[in-house]
């Protein structure tokens, strides 16, 4: 039975054939008939164990891929097959990530890819020809800059043109075509001044164009321009010399011809026309002597023009009045030595237009003087009797407070105003005014009263004054008295024909007022209430349905566009007026509505979402003076939402003060939280990260540049590790954050022609260093900007 269950057990070991399986057999049957030879057996395994775990750790050490599928041919089913097996996959696996690492620095062919493969692969398949790349990337950065260096020196179209022909993927290839860009805008500007110029064709003109383009194409040309002009000025001055010293038509003529467009044509023509209407005049002169044809019209002749064209002739004119009053003078005393009617008569009949022809008449006419004299006495004598005692005196009549409607005189009925005038026909007459809104008055007025005064009294007649609620006085669209318009808004006072009357008031604006009237009401004032005030209150009460409904009869009312886009938001849900109302009151400047505006198209209410569109409406909110819309642009240029990220932007903007509500208290603590993370340097236009993160940070060169490549600060995700230049310009700064730390700083730049050294700076001193090897550990400050 033992031998039985000793050869069962032995077979059981046999087949699992372990060391475990053998040891478990000699624990049963330490002396049984397989002992020895199941000692041997667990000897076998101890030793084959033993140069397993010896191959293991050989393998280990080697830790290649090689060395691991050595280990596995030779123990097939070894201790640590399994974890050599995982070790061959990570090694395929990584294998296949370095070269998709490297077909994708490969593909992008840069020198930030090759630097991102070398630093997660710095021993990897294809490091040195990655190291080869990046060298290579270096020496043609160095020989662009030395490239855009001339270019800039000499600043010529033909010299950025040429870098670009050499560059044309060059690291400054944009800033060189903004460059020819200019100097085309340049050429173009030139040849449009030159045409100006050219068109004008004037001194002033080609001095202009040099005064603006100094040195340009058309320079020489504009200055032999100018300098023709100076000569040709000169020969019209000398022309014009000789002209006014000549000073006659002629000479002022023959200048014209010479210098049709002369410097003085304008002064000569002048000149001409003086003369021709000297001439014209002369001629109008002589007419008019000629027609008044008498001594002293060509005397004046003679003084206005003594040496006119008809000078002779008036001469002659003159010579032949004098011979004329000499004979005239011998008729004249003839006739007065004769003294007889007679005398007088033949002396008229022979000079009726003589010197002395008046007093001749007038002592003809002295006789019939005195029977003319006695005829007016006559007549005066009848006026003053007839005046005195036969004439009507007319009567003024003088109406207050307004010109009656009919006035009745003797019962015949007369039209008349205040002030006009009536012959009374009876010694007693009967005057009867009516008026509409006043009282019948009749009085008596005596024949010949020259003023008569008359006062009528109202009667049934409501004083009407209408106000807001300041006590504003307002002139109403319509006031209806017992459903019937009254037109004539602008009277004070309207009859009421009833014991009660119901006055109704209307105005753009403002809520119908209905108030019932007595007719013996003397005064009323109606209050009108404004539409705007009543539905801003209730607004502001957030009774917001009354508020819609209120802001919708004044929808015309400007101020009523952003209360009208607000509640069409929130109320209706109906963006589309929403919009519509915001637009209006944007387009009328009102900061909410372009804030408001602004939010519909970041929420896509109403409208696609258009970040672009509503950075545009938030901005101008922000400029006219709104505060969300100041929050929101600060909000858009910190984000980088429908504009590029602008921190001088959200610092100009956050001075003027955000409103106090959550989300823009958020933002604030967030801006100030991570401003407090970067320093911007105006004297470079460098964004810094603050030294005080900085500091707790050492890196490898490749782990710097890695570093700095993730960084994300203020929504920047361009960080770099700055050159040594970069690095120096902040080397005692005193307006940068904490830069007074003692320690060596990466730089970007390696040191040729070695690629394992690279540039440092310790800012505390500002001395300029190389680190012993890429791979010993520096600090690091990561910058951002040109």
């Amino acid at each position: 039975k033992q031998e039985k269950e000793d050869e069962l057990a032995w077979n059981k070991a046999k087949k699992q054939n372990t060391q475990k399986s053998y040891e478990e057999y000699l624990t049963k049957y330490p002396n049984g008939r397989y002992t020895n030879e199941a000692k041997a057996k667990i000897d076998k395994f101890i030793q084959e164990e033993k140069e397993d775990n010896l191959a293991w750790d050989k393998a280990k050490k080697e830790n290649t891929k090689e060395a691991y599928e050595k280990y596995i041919s030779k123990f097939s089913d070894g201790k640590h097959k399994n974890e050599a097996k995982s070790k061959i996959d990570e090694f395929i696996q990584q294998k296949k990530e370095e070269n998709i690492a490297w077909n994708k620095a490969n593909r992008e062919n840069t020198q930030k890819s090759y630097e991102e493969y070398l630093t997660k692969y710095p021993n990897g398949r294809y490091t040195n020809e990655a190291k080869a790349k990046i060298d290579k990337f270096i020496q043609e950065e160095k020989a662009d800059n030395l490239a855009w260096d001339k270019a800039k020196k000499e600043n010529t179209k033909e010299a950025y043109e040429k870098y670009i022909s050499k560059f044309s993927d060059g690291k400054h290839k944009n800033e060189a075509k903004s460059k020819i860009d200019e100097f085309i805008k340049q050429e173009k500007e030139d040849e449009l001044a030159w045409n100006k110029a050219k068109k004008q064709n004037t001194q002033k003109s080609y001095e202009e164009y040099l005064t603006k383009y100094p040195n340009r194409r058309y320079t020489n040309e504009a200055k032999a321009k100018i300098d023709k002009f100076i000569q040709e000025e000169k020969a019209d001055n000398l022309a014009w010399d000789k002209a006014k010293k000549e000073n006659t038509k002629e000479a002022y003529e023959k200048y014209i011809s010479k210098f049709s467009d002369g410097k003085h044509k304008n002064e000569a023509k002048s000149k001409i026309d003086e003369f021709i209407k000297q001439e014209k005049e002369d001629e109008l002169a002589w007419n008019k002597a000629k027609k008044q044809n008498t001594q002293k019209s060509y005397e004046e002749y003679l003084t206005k023009y003594p040496n006119g064209r008809y000078t002779n002739e008036a001469k002659a004119k003159i010579d032949k009045f004098i011979q004329e009053e000499k004979a005239d003078n011998l008729a004249w005393d003839k006739a007065k030595k004769e003294n007889t009617r007679n005398s007088y008569k033949e002396y008229l009949t022979k000079y009726p237009n003589g010197k002395y022809a008046n007093e001749a008449k007038k002592r003809l006419e002295k006789e019939q003087r005195k029977i003319l004299l006695l005829l007016g006495i006559f007549v005066f004598s009848s006026i003053v009797i007839y005046f005195k005692y036969f004439y009507i005196t007319p009567t003024t009549f003088h109406f207050t407070p307004e010109y009656p409607d009919k006035v009745y005189i003797n019962n015949t009925i007369h039209y008349m105003s205040d002030g006009d005038q009536y012959k009374l026909p009876r010694k007693y007459n009967k005057i009867k005014v009516e008026k509409e809104g006043y009282k019948t008055k009749t009085i008596s007025v005596k024949q010949g009263t020259s003023d008569v005064f008359i006062k009528l009294i109202r009667k049934n007649i409501v004083h009407l004054k209408i106000v807001d609620a300041n006590n504003n006085t307002i002139i109403p669209d319509t006031i209806q008295i017992n459903g019937k318009n009254v037109y004539n808004v602008n009277k004070l006072a309207y009859k009421l024909l009833l014991s009660n009357n119901t006055i109704r008031v209307y105005k753009s604006g403002y809520l119908v007022s209905t108030i019932q009237v007595k007719k013996d009401k003397k005064d009323l004032t109606i209050v009108l209430q404004s539409i705007y005030d009543i539905a801003t209150k209730a607004f502001n009460d957030k009774k917001y349905n009354k508020a819609l409904k209120l802001f919708k009869l004044i929808s015309q009312d400007k101020r009523a566009w952003f209360y009208l886009g607000y509640l069409y938001e929130y109320i209706d849900k109906d963006y589309d007026k929403s919009k519509y109302y915001y637009e209006k009151g944007c387009d009328n400047k009102d900061a909410a509505s372009c804030n408001n505006l602004g939010v519909l198209y970041d929420n896509g209410e109403g409208t696609p979402v258009d970040y672009k569109k509503a950075f545009q409406y938030f901005k101008k909110s922000a400029d006219l003076g709104g505060d969300y819309g100041i929050c929101n642009t600060v909000a858009s240029y910190f984000y980088g939402r429908g504009t590029k990220t602008n921190i001088l932007k959200v610092k100009k903007y956050l001075d003027k003060g955000l409103p106090n509500n959550t989300f823009c208290n958020n933002l604030k603590k967030k801006i100030i939280h991570d401003f407090a993370k970067t320093f911007y340097d105006k004297n470079t236009g460098l964004m810094w990260q603050d030294n005080k993160d900085a500091k707790t940070v050492q890196k490898t060169w490749s782990g710097a540049k890695e570093y700095c490549a993730n960084l994300t600060l203020e929504g920047y995700d361009d960080w770099r590790l700055p050159t040594i230049d970069e690095l120096h310009s902040i080397v005692n700064t005193t307006n940068l954050k904490n830069v007074a730390f003692d320690g060596n700083y990466w730089s970007s730049i390696q040191i040729a022609p070695s690629t394992s050294v690279a540039w440092v700076i310790n800012i505390d001193d500002g001395r300029k260093r190389f680190s012993p090897f890429k791979s010993s550990k520096s600090y690091v400050r990561c910058v951002r900007g040109r």
